[in-house]
């Protein structure tokens, strides 16, 4: 094999190791840890300059960008938490202008449909466990005190 493509397959696991600890750890702790995002951010470099041309490069940092503004709206809003906002745009980098809109009106509707099932079937402390939904509101509580005192 070569250096080239292993390096290719490395980057692709990194990605993918990423989504899956992302999922995981947000459903057992309903938060996303910001070294998750800091690594798709790292490993998209070398990965664009394998397979993403220069002209195109530009699109995928706009894409970012668009998805990276909306989410701070939702976040001011209450909608989301921070991780989702970092987390989202970090994958809107990876998937470029040509797939980030679909991908996130599959995330909304998938994000709706879990929102929806926990609140109308198990309460949050029957499905993450009491300690972690605890410490879940104490972290978005945290987080929009820091909100609040950056203003």
């Amino acid at each position: 094999m070569n250096p080239t493509a292993a390096l290719d397959i490395a980057l692709q696991l990194i990605f993918l190791i990423c989504l899956c600890f992302a999922i995981i750890t947000d459903f057992k702790t309903l938060l996303i840890p910001n070294w998750i995002s800091l690594a798709l951010l790292a490993a998209f470099v070398p990965f664009a300059i394998l397979h993403v041309p220069l002209e195109v490069v530009g699109g995928h940092l706009l894409a970012m960008g668009v998805v990276l503004a909306l989410s701070v709206s939702f976040f001011v809003a209450g909608w989301m938490g921070g991780g989702d906002v970092k987390f989202m745009s970090a994958i809107a980098l990876w998937m470029g202008p040509d797939h980030v809109a679909p991908f996130t009106v599959l995330m909304a509707f998938l994000g709706a449909a879990i929102a929806i099932g926990s609140v109308y079937s198990v309460p949050m402390e029957k499905m993450v466990g009491a300690s972690a939904a605890s410490e879940a509101s104490a972290a978005k509580a945290a987080e929009a005190a820091e909100a609040e005192a950056g203003s």
